[in-house]
C-alpha cells in the first residue's frame, strides 16, 4: 500500500543461478548472438543504477524482442527489491 511517504532507498538482491538461466534462454531466441547482464546489489539510493543489460543480434526487431524478454524475466523471476521509506 502506498502511503505517500518518500522512498529513501532500496535493498536489492538477485539469484545468480536464475539470472544465468534467463541469459541462456535469451541466447536461444532467433538471431541473438550476445547477451550480457550486470546487476547491482545491496543498499541502493534513488537514482542508483540497478542493472545494465546488453543484447546483440542480427536485426533490430530480434534484439528488441530479446531485450524485452531478458529484462522482464530478470525483474519478475530473479530479483528481490525492498523499498526503504
Amino acid at each position: 500500500i502506498d502511503d505517500g511517504s518518500t522512498i529513501t532507498g532500496m535493498e536489492f538482491s538477485y539469484d545468480q543461478s536464475k539470472v544465468d538461466e534467463v541469459i541462456a534462454e535469451t541466447y536461444k531466441r532467433e538471431g541473438i548472438f550476445y547477451v550480457r547482464v550486470w546487476m547491482n546489489e545491496g543498499h541502493l539510493k534513488p537514482g542508483d543504477d540497478i542493472m545494465y543489460a546488453l543484447v546483440g543480434g542480427d536485426i533490430r526487431p530480434n534484439v528488441i524482442d530479446a531485450l524485452q524478454f531478458l529484462v522482464g524475466n530478470l525483474k519478475n523471476h530473479c530479483v528481490t527489491e525492498v523499498e526503504i521509506k
